[in-house]
């Protein structure tokens, strides 16, 4: 507390935590009661799943009462989760999980170093009772000099913790090892598909291509598609189906309002029935005669290879030269041309797992960076304007994309910094007269302040994953899971660069600045300064996570704008525009999908915060602990009951949450190791002021303060080399186990299944399957009609009119066609 002018200016970080504690978690334990409450009387907008029959799954079709679906949620097994919510949800709430365990041997540890710190010897100028009580709870209460032996607290801590957290690594790579093996042993038609980039000139046809497979894969191959350069199609496509919506609201339209509607052509108005439904039929003729122009340039393109051979199938010279095209190609269209509508790119299905492992496993050329092979995403997945790309391109981009996320996280750190420089009051009283005659005069703007800062960096946060979300769609990456995973580092990064690093030493710029200016050796000594004072910051900012983010999921707040936004703006004349999303708007009944590469960052962070904190202040874990139970509870319950059912993800998150975990430990090791040495710093520093002349050292441990303080600080200092060298066998051990199905499990699976006569290539279903990986435009031949005929409109909107007014409504009749 600050006394000016008979008002008391508070900057006691204690008190934003108690304000923060009181706000966020009575907000949250509120909005609980209320979700329980109306939860009933939504049941669509809460329980999506049970009213989707392709979504639902058991848990969402039953009734609990209050506070019913919290232990069977809890209770749910990764086998149910796996089939009922996919790979990716498995393994974020394991995540979840591990967070939660590391929190509690955090908290475990907190029981023993937290009476330690309080009851460390303090000098006898020390004023004890006007200390924080997060100070008293935390590392920097002790003082070396007086009592060096007690950093063995901190160092067993931090041994326990690292060893407790590589142990859980272990673990979950063991479980992703098996689970993910099991989702590649699946008899779907993504596990024997791959998808083949870089292709050379030679072998962007179907037949080339297929040539070239079955020499290398006899009777193995089930079906070759390839990817053509068809945006002008594409374009059509989606012209094609405006025009369609727009016919089938103007029949509706001029049912219900007895007019036939206009619509502007060439300068004038016509009759938009007419107008629309001539515009559906040329682009029907226009559609099916660019797909077949764009197959006759295959075909032709690859009467131009009429060898045999293998080795002339992998020979690019011939289409090179162009002398093979005067032959089979029109004069018109040259080889070139005809090269330029077939991207390098292909989806590749094989009969047997064994073929499709292998395919993946083995260098098919002797170029890196010609034919590389992949495995192929879900069709839905696919983000077919980015196929085709080319190594060198992807590469150009990815580059760039760096680059300019190197440049919004050094543009991002102002606002950070003025975000969080707000909580620090004491700052701004010091330095400007008219800020301390405000507080004066307004004191609730201290607590004010103090709530904004880590509300600040919670906002901010929100706004990063749009910005590295258009950075990761320009990378030309093949599928949106790609592309989110892609986000999701870009995120970490820049958690930890502005939530913790920036926020972390803007704080105390004001003050630490000059020092660090004079002499750039102290960073360490300042940074441990910084972590000490910066602690009541993450609390209050993980209780914001607590009361606001998490309800905000539980209550679907996102949705709920979307689907208010879509109920105003979207049209709904027709049965086609009420169940259909309209541009990026869609109802609220709707499921959604976890978008997981905006959410795991901030769980990122709050491990982070616990692994860092959890031997220097270990009243963070508390917190953390606390936010990572409720938030597996919360997203249990939104994995069931409204998020999309993921059964086609394949876990592509793990591998990057367990590299941003083990950085998190080396970090937490660095930062504790500096602190150390910074502790041992200090006593040699208050070792030359006891021996000074005149001075007798109160104890031995005054004296030779120094070296006892030492030995911990070295035990400690090999925690990042353990750490290095589990990571090291669990990278070679588990990264490329992950990554494919043992060859000798596919041969099992493989037999089990060609005895069953399940052999893929014999059964008509599958091939109707197989053009699941055939772009979508090239599809499109068959023609596009609209729901129901201007005959069909009449009967089902006939209306009738109210004898007291001019009041419509639809007459209840049967329609004897089906519409």
């Amino acid at each position: 507390m600050t006394a000016t002018g008979g008002h008391r200016v508070d900057t006691d970080p204690d008190e934003a935590i108690l304000l923060s504690v009181e706000i966020y978690f009575s907000l949250f334990v509120v909005g609980f009661v209320a979700f329980e409450l109306v939860r009933h009387r939504l049941a669509i907008y809460f329980n999506c799943r049970a009213a989707d029959p392709k979504a639902s799954c058991p848990l969402a079709e039953q009734e609990y009462g209050f506070g019913g679906w919290v232990l069977p949620v809890l209770r749910a097994t990764d086998d149910e989760i796996m089939e009922f919510c996919g790979l990716d949800a498995l393994c974020y709430l394991r995540f979840l999980r591990l967070g939660r365990k590391v929190a509690g041997v955090s908290i475990l540890l907190s029981l023993g170093l937290m009476p330690i710190y309080a009851t460390a010897v303090q000098p006898s100028t020390a004023n004890t009772t006007t200390q924080d009580l997060v100070a008293r709870l935390a590392m920097a209460n002790m003082n070396v000099s007086l009592d060096p032996n007690r950093l063995w607290a901190p160092v067993a801590a931090g041994i326990v913790v690292t060893v407790c957290t590589l142990r859980l690594l272990v673990a979950e790579y063991k479980v992703y090892v098996s689970r993910r093996h099991e989702f590649l042993g699946r008899d779907g038609l993504q596990q024997y598909t791959v998808l083949m980039n870089d292709l050379p000139s030679s072998l962007r046809t179907h037949e080339a291509l297929a040539k070239y497979l079955y020499r290398l894969f006899p009777t193995m191959v089930d079906s070759v598609h390839m990817v053509m350069e068809c945006r002008e199609l594409e374009a059509q496509v989606i012209k094609r189906a405006r025009v369609r919506d727009d016919l089938e609201r103007a029949m509706v339209l001029a049912v219900t309002t007895g007019r036939r509607p206009t619509t502007a052509f060439k300068r004038g108005q016509v009759d938009a029935i007419d107008h629309w439904t001539q515009l559906l039929e040329k682009l029907n003729v226009s559609i099916r005669t660019e797909i077949a122009t764009l197959r006759g340039y295959q075909a032709k393109l690859h009467e131009s290879m009429n060898d045999d051979s293998l080795e002339d199938a992998l020979c690019v010279s011939s289409l090179h030269d162009g002398s093979a095209s005067s032959d089979s190609a029109p004069p018109a269209v040259s080889v070139a041309t005809m090269l330029a509508f077939m991207r390098p790119s292909a989806f590749v299905t094989f009969n047997t797992l064994q073929a499709t492992q292998s395919a993946l496993q083995m260098l098919q050329t002797d170029s890196p960076t010609e034919l590389r092979v992949r495995p192929a995403p879900d069709p839905a997945d696919i983000l077919w304007h980015n196929l085709g790309r080319t190594l060198d391109n992807v590469t150009s981009w990815q580059f760039a994309s760096s680059l300019a996320t190197i440049a919004v996280i050094v543009l991002w750190s102002f606002p950070t910094a003025f975000v969080t420089t707000l909580g620090a009051m004491q700052q701004w009283r010091d330095e400007y007269p008219a800020v301390e005659r405000t507080l004066a005069a307004h004191p609730w703007l201290v607590d004010c302040a103090k709530q904004l800062a880590p509300l600040g960096l919670v906002a901010l946060s929100g706004l990063a994953p749009y910005v590295f979300g258009a950075l990761s769609r320009r990378e030309g990456l093949a599928s949106q899971t790609e592309v989110d995973a892609a986000t999701f580092a870009k995120l970490v990064t820049f958690q930890f660069c502005q939530t913790f690093v920036v926020a972390l030493l803007s704080g105390s710029l004001n003050s630490l600045l000059p020092v660090l200016v004079d002499s750039p050796y102290l960073f360490v000594t300042i940074f441990s300064e910084a972590l000490s004072l910066q602690a009541s910051l993450y609390i209050c900012y993980m209780a914001i996570l607590i009361g606001l983010t998490l309800l905000f999921k539980l209550y679907r707040v996102g949705p709920f704008v979307v689907g208010l936004l879509y109920y105003i703006f979207a049209p709904r004349l027709t049965p086609r525009d009420r169940r259909s999303p309209w541009k990026w708007l869609s109802p609220m009944s709707a499921v959604e999908t976890c978008s997981q590469s905006t959410i795991l960052p901030s769980y990122f962070l709050v491990l982070l915060l616990v692994l860092v904190f959890c031997p220097i202040t270990p009243l963070v874990a508390f917190f953390g602990g606390l936010f990572f139970f409720l938030s597996e509870v919360v997203y249990r319950r939104l994995y069931f009951f409204v998020y999309a059912p993921g059964r086609f993800t394949t876990g592509v998150y793990w591998p990057s949450m367990y590299r941003s975990i083990v950085r998190a430990l080396y970090m937490a090791q660095v930062i504790l190791i500096a602190l150390l040495w910074v502790k041992v710093s200090d006593a040699w520093t208050n070792r030359v002021a006891v021996t000074s002349p005149g001075t007798v050292p109160a104890s031995v441990f005054e004296e030779y303060a120094y070296w006892f303080a030492m030995a911990p600080s070295v035990v400690v200092s090999f925690l990042p080399f353990v750490t290095y060298v589990v990571d090291s066998r669990v990278c070679s051990l588990y990264l490329r186990a992950a990554t494919f199905l043992p060859l000798v499990d596919c041969y099992r699976i493989d037999a089990v299944r060609t005895g069953a006569m399940r052999v893929r290539s014999a059964t008509a279903e599958q091939h109707r399957d197989n053009a699941m990986y055939v772009q979508p435009a090239l599809q499109a031949g068959s023609g596009l009609k609209t729901e129901f005929t201007f005959e069909q409109a009449q009967r089902l909107f006939a209306l009738k009119r109210q004898p007291t007014g001019d009041h419509y409504e639809p007459l209840h009749e049967d329609v004897s066609e089906p519409i």
